[in-house]
């Protein structure tokens, strides 16, 4: 049976925010789970460090920010479906909500694996990453490219050497801040994430690229 590291790596920037954030996630944590909480204190401590110095013993693990929330059993989701696809990557659609209180939902995109590798919003949260599927080559175009989003470089990696699926139904909200780039898959953020996205490129091929993820439902059992 596969075990889970659920990950919150929290700075206090938003205690209120931060507190429904982990009773969102104790409240749905599987059996098969355990949650860590881990202080980033300001120094920058990006997952990479955590994946290397805290997730031995565990076969995947899930990011989940410090101000957002899980619902409608996303974790369970993750579960079932890396249980029964055997995929390296899993992950749930997304819900929006704005800092004016909007709350957009997610559209019933067909993504490909270029998709992962071009936007960091493709596959976003929630999501269930295979640790042993994580190599020094994420480090190497994080170093390359003025520090990208490090969760993303880490999905997509493992999108593109292995098996990733699609759960197309919501298991969490992202409460966009302020200062978050909050857009939609095709909107690409500039700089760093544009030059990572084309070291990425060269981690499969273009008949990988071009091919549509699978998707898994539970209701499919």
């Amino acid at each position: 049976m596969a075990r889970f590291l659920v990950a919150m790596i929290t700075n206090n920037r938003r205690p209120e925010l931060m507190q429904r954030a982990i009773e969102s996630v104790r409240l749905q944590l599987p059996l098969q789970a355990v949650f860590k909480q881990i202080n980033d204190s300001g120094v920058g401590l990006y997952p990479l460090q955590w994946h290397v110095s805290g997730a031995h013993g565990f076969d995947y693990y899930v990011l989940v920010d410090d101000d957002d929330i899980v619902v409608n059993d996303g974790m369970q989701l993750l579960v079932d479906c890396v249980r029964e696809t055997g995929a390296d990557l899993a992950f749930t659609n997304e819900e929006v909500e704005y800092p004016d209180g909007r709350v957009e939902q997610p559209r019933d995109d067909l993504l490909t694996y270029g998709d992962v590798l071009a936007s960091p919003r493709a596959a976003h949260h929630l999501c269930a990453v295979r640790a042993a599927a994580v190599d020094e080559e994420v480090l190497r175009v994080f170093e390359s490219c003025a520090e990208p989003p490090m969760d993303w470089l880490m999905r997509a990696r493992v999108a593109a050497v292995g098996l990733a699926v699609h759960i197309p139904r919501v298991g969490y909200r992202w409460r966009c801040s302020p200062d978050s780039f909050c857009h939609r898959k095709e909107v690409r953020s500039p700089g760093p994430t544009m030059r990572a996205a084309r070291f990425m490129q060269t981690w499969c091929d273009s008949a990988k690229r071009e091919r549509r993820l699978p998707r898994w439902m539970p209701d499919a059992r």
